[in-house]
């Protein structure tokens, strides 16, 4: 143990197993914040540094000098061929043209700030691409920091409050607090788990892709292993209340079906739903869901509406350029032509439609082709697959099926960092299996 800490590498994969761990908090400091017309705060157009950028920025670092540096003489590792270059070099140009941006930005010290988290999200699927550490190390990781949160958000669910974790960036929660997310059921306000999370929504998403990254890689011989880890994860899925995450989810499941990739085991089947009806009895959520499934305001579909045509008027007047990473929320009061409350202006709840307002044509074209090419692996993936590693592969599909329509519905993987941070994490375990299916296949 005495002579690893002495290598450049362990400290590259211990800071990245502490981001893995820590992506989730907003453990932050606020390093801008832009004047806002109305006087207030506003979340979207300031820029916080977080405890988890810093680890990730030092895993990068102890990586460089390990490489590059203490090892001039060592075969640089293989790059992905094909769709893991196309990938890559899509997420290089995007993060120089957001860079760009700056020159034509309304807030250029936003854009700036906002071009170089950009940069962190290509870091993060560079390298796991380069297998700063193992899949299964990542996974693990990443499912354990999950969990926590979980056993948070649950904690909130029955406190109907914050737990006072201040320290790990807990936001304050309250049933009776303003712009807080939470349910009516029958005149009584139920709040929805958190976390350590910006926002319930957020939450819900990044539980529905581990719950589908657990799920694909399920097998007969260690569910008995993950068991705790599938029960918990759909317990925050549920406890989220995020309707737009559930029913990703069953557009996970659905695509699976349609693609004859479910396998049943009916015996992992009974147990896991004798787990989580245990769970919703003993936690009285059975009405609370029946009730955030009937009852749908139009509210928030019609505070949508309104986003997305302001979000087309700038497009219309910004189609080339855009205007600017980072500048949704400075550029809306230009063209707030309905006199929107100030608790209304924030990003369009379109991760497309984000993309061509603030980074014009070329944004939303280098991002499809970023799309084009994560489809294009997931499909290679089940190339010559054997037959035991079919599902996996085919749930690839399934789950990029299920966070489309999480990007067209919402914007936390663009613009809050834990989105954008679990978004990347997603990329980079995909090329790592793309890659590892070349190597298998060549060989």
């Amino acid at each position: 143990m005495l002579k690893k800490i002495f290598q450049w590498d362990f400290w590259a994969r211990f800071f990245f197993k502490l981001f893995l761990l820590t992506f989730p908090l907003q453990v932050q400091t606020l390093l801008y914040k832009a004047d806002w017309f109305s006087g207030q705060f506003n979340y979207f157009v300031a820029f916080f540094l977080t405890a988890s950028e810093v680890f990730l920025f030092l895993a990068f670092v102890f990586w460089a000098i390990n490489m590059f540096w203490l090892q001039p003489t060592k075969e640089a590792p293989i790059l992905p061929n094909r769709w893991g270059d196309l990938l890559l070099t899509a997420l290089a140009v995007l993060v120089f043209w957001s860079l760009l941006s700056v020159f034509w930005a309304g807030d250029k010290t936003l854009a700036l700030l906002y071009a170089l988290r950009w940069l962190e999200f290509g870091l993060i699927v560079f390298l796991l691409g380069q297998e700063v550490l193992k899949r299964e190390t990542v996974l693990t990781w990443l499912f354990w920091g999950i969990f926590a949160q979980v056993l948070i958000g649950l904690g909130q669910y029955l406190r109907q409050s914050d737990l006072g974790l201040v320290w790990l960036g807990e936001p304050r929660l309250g049933a009776d607090y303003l712009n807080i997310a939470k349910i009516d059921l029958g005149g009584e306000r139920i709040l929805r788990s958190y976390g350590t999370f910006a926002h319930a929504n957020v939450f819900g998403g990044v539980l529905f892709l581990c719950l589908t990254l657990l799920i694909k890689g399920l097998e007969k011989q260690n569910y008995l292993k993950y068991a705790h880890f599938l029960v918990i994860f759909l317990v925050g899925l549920l406890i989220s209340f995020s309707r737009s995450a559930w029913l990703a989810f069953f557009i996970f499941l659905t695509t699976l079906w349609a693609m004859k990739a479910v396998r049943f085991n009916w015996r992992q089947l009974l147990l896991t739903m004798v787990l989580l009806t245990f769970v919703m009895v003993v936690f009285s959520l059975d009405q609370v869901i029946l009730s955030r499934i009937l009852n749908f305001s139009m509210a928030s579909w019609d505070e949508r509406l309104i986003f997305s045509s302001l979000a087309r008027n700038m497009i219309g007047e910004n189609y080339l350029l855009g205007v600017g990473a980072g500048n949704f929320v400075q550029a809306m009061p230009l063209y707030d032509w309905q006199n929107l409350s100030p608790w209304l202006f924030q990003p369009v709840h379109n991760f497309l439609l984000l993309a061509i307002t603030e980074l014009g044509l070329p944004g939303i074209l280098l991002w499809l082709t970023v799309g084009a090419a994560l489809f294009q692996m997931a499909i290679f993936c089940q190339h010559r697959k054997p037959v035991s590693e079919r599902f996996s592969a085919k749930a690839w599909l399934g789950l990029l099926s299920g966070l489309i329509l999480l990007l067209l519905l919402d914007h936390y993987f663009y613009t809050i960092w834990a989105g954008q941070a679990m978004l990347a994490v997603l990329m980079g375990i995909l090329l790592m299996e793309y890659r590892e299916r070349q190597r298998q296949l060549a060989e």
